[in-house]
C-alpha cells in the first residue's frame, strides 16, 4: 500500500504531516512510507526521525524503531519523547540501559511538565527491569504527582457518572431502546487499560476473519453527536447526556459508527474496535448494534491498578495518576462490569480474565472464538507474529508471546501499594 504515497506529493511538512494523519486512522505501513520520504527531504529532522519510530513500533519493527529513537536522540539529546519511547521497546539489562542518561536529562532544567513526566515514567520503567523495584516506584509516582498536579480532575464526578449508567442503562431500559443496525457485527474489546485488552485484540486479529480498527473514541463521539443533534445542540450536562442517549434512533447511531471506522473497506473482515473505555457504553453498543459481540477483559484488581499506575496513559484516564482515586475508580468500574454482566444477553457480552489467557491461552482463545462464532484457526496462538498493527501502551509486549511475569507483580511494590490495598480489599 505504500505505493499510494508519491515523493513529489507536497513539501517534507506536508508528507510527515499525512503520515501523521495516517497513523492516526491506524494505516501505520502508510505512515511509515510518508515519513520515510519526509526525512529524504530533511534527513536531519528530529521530528520526522520520532514519527518513523512510531510508525516502526506500531509495526511490530522494534529493533528499527530503537535504532530511529537513537538517531532522534543523536540529533536532540533532550527528545523526552524519544527517550521514553526507547526505554518502552525492550527490557533493559545491567549491560544495556539509559539510567544513567535518564537522571542527567532529569537534572537538566525541562519546563514542560509533561516532558519531564516523560522522563520519570521512563526510568521507572527501566528501573524496574533491572528490579530496582523501590527506585522505579519512586520514579513512577513522581511522574504521576507531576502530571496529576496538571490536571483539573474529581474522580467524583466519574464515579457519579457510572452509578448513574447503572441506575438508568438498565436491561429493560436497554430493551426498550428503538431497533438498531443488524447488518454490521463488530466486535468490541473493553476494559480498564492495561488489563490485558491489546492482548486479546492481537489474538483475535490473527484470525483470518477479523481485522483490527485500533483504538478509536468513533462509538462515544457518535454518540455525543447524535444526542445534541437530537437535541437542538443543546448544551447538556453529563448526566443528562446518559439519559438522552437512550432515547437517540439507534439504528442511525450503529450505522454511522460502522461508516465511521471505514468497516466497508475491510474486505468481510469482522473490525475489532479496541477503545478500553467503552465499558461504559457496553449498553448502548447492545443497542445500537444488536449483533455486535462484547468481550471484556478482566484482571486481579492489584495487579490492574498497578499496570495502569505504572503507565502514562493520557487521554481518558486521569483517574490512574492518583493511588486513591485509582482505588475508587476501580470499585465504581467493578460495579459497572457487574451490572453489564447482568443486564446483557450471555450471546452479546462476555468476561475473559486475563490470568486465565495467559495459564490457557489455546482455552481460553477457542472459547472467544466460539463467542463470535468463529472457526479455529491456529495462528491465533502465534499472535505476535500474526496481529496487525498496534500503536497502544502495550504495542511492545504483544510481539512476545505470552509471558506470566506480569501476574502477581503488584506485590514487588507491596508496601508502596498498601493504602491501595486497602482499598481493594473486598475483591482481593
Amino acid at each position: 500500500m505504500a505505493d499510494e504515497v508519491s515523493p513529489t506529493q507536497g513539501t517534507p511538512a506536508a508528507t510527515s504531516n499525512l503520515g501523521a494523519l495516517y497513523s492516526m486512522c491506524g494505516r501505520h505501513e502508510l505512515a511509515l512510507a510518508c515519513f520515510q520520504i519526509a526525512l529524504e527531504g530533511e534527513p536531519r529532522n528530529g521530528a520526522y526521525v520520532y514519527n518513523l519510530a512510531t510508525a516502526h513500533r506500531a509495526l511490530g519493527h522494534l529493533a528499527a524503531a530503537e535504532r530511529a529513537c537513537t538517531r532522534a536522540l543523536s540529533l536532540n539529546p533532550d527528545d523526552c519523547q524519544a527517550h521514553y519511547l526507547r526505554s518502552d521497546l525492550r527490557a533493559q539489562t545491567p549491560e544495556e540501559n539509559h539510567a544513567e542518561e535518564l537522571r542527567a536529562l532529569l537534572g537538566r532544567r525541562i519546563p514542560d511538565p509533561q516532558q519531564r513526566t516523560l522522563v520519570h515514567y521512563a526510568l521507572g520503567k527501566e528501573y524496574e527491569d533491572l528490579q530496582q523495584f523501590d527506585v522505579a516506584f519512586e520514579q513512577f509516582k513522581a511522574g504521576a504527582d507531576l502530571y496529576r498536579s496538571t490536571l483539573r480532575y474529581d474522580v467524583a464526578v466519574d464515579i457519579e457518572a457510572i452509578d448513574q449508567i447503572i441506575a438508568t442503562h438498565t436491561r429493560s431500559a436497554i430493551a426498550g431502546t428503538s431497533p438498531g443496525f443488524s447488518e454490521a457485527a463488530p466486535i468490541f474489546v473493553v476494559g480498564l487499560p492495561r488489563s490485558g485488552t491489546t492482548l486479546v485484540e492481537q489474538i483475535l486479529a490473527s484470525h483470518s476473519k477479523v481485522a483490527s480498527v485500533g483504538e478509536r473514541n468513533d462509538f462515544a463521539a457518535e454518540m455525543t453527536q447524535r444526542v445534541r443533534a437530537a437535541t437542538g445542540n443543546a448544551t447538556l450536562s453529563r448526566n443528562e447526556m446518559i439519559e438522552r442517549s437512550l432515547q437517540i434512533n439507534m439504528a442511525a447511531f450503529g450505522q454511522n459508527y460502522w461508516r465511521r471506522i471505514g468497516a466497508e473497506e475491510l474486505s468481510e473482515k469482522r473490525p475489532v474496535d479496541k477503545m478500553p473505555i467503552n465499558y461504559l457504553y457496553c449498553g448502548l453498543i447492545h443497542s445500537a448494534l444488536p449483533r455486535a459481540r462484547i468481550i471484556s477483559i478482566r484482571r486481579n484488581a492489584m495487579d490492574s491498578c498497578y499496570s495502569a499506575f505504572k503507565a502514562f496513559l493520557r487521554g481518558p484516564y486521569a483517574f490512574t495518576y492518583d493511588l486513591s482515586e485509582l482505588g475508587r475508580y476501580y470499585l465504581a468500574y467493578d460495579r459497572l462490569v457487574g451490572h453489564w454482566r447482568q443486564s446483557l444477553p450471555p450471546d452479546a457480552y462476555m468476561e475473559v480474565h486475563y490470568e486465565e489467557i495467559v495459564a490457557n491461552t489455546a482455552g481460553e482463545a477457542r472459547r472467544m472464538l466460539d463467542f463470535l462464532e468463529l472457526s479455529w484457526e491456529p495462528q491465533v496462538l502465534e499472535f505476535h507474529r500474526y496481529g496487525g498493527p498496534s500503536s497502544t501502551a502495550s504495542a511492545a509486549q504483544v510481539r512476545q508471546p505470552i509471558y506470566f511475569s506480569s501476574i502477581g507483580k503488584w506485590r514487588r511494590y507491596e508496601h508502596h501499594l498498601a493504602p491501595l490495598r486497602l482499598l481493594l480489599e473486598p475483591k482481593l
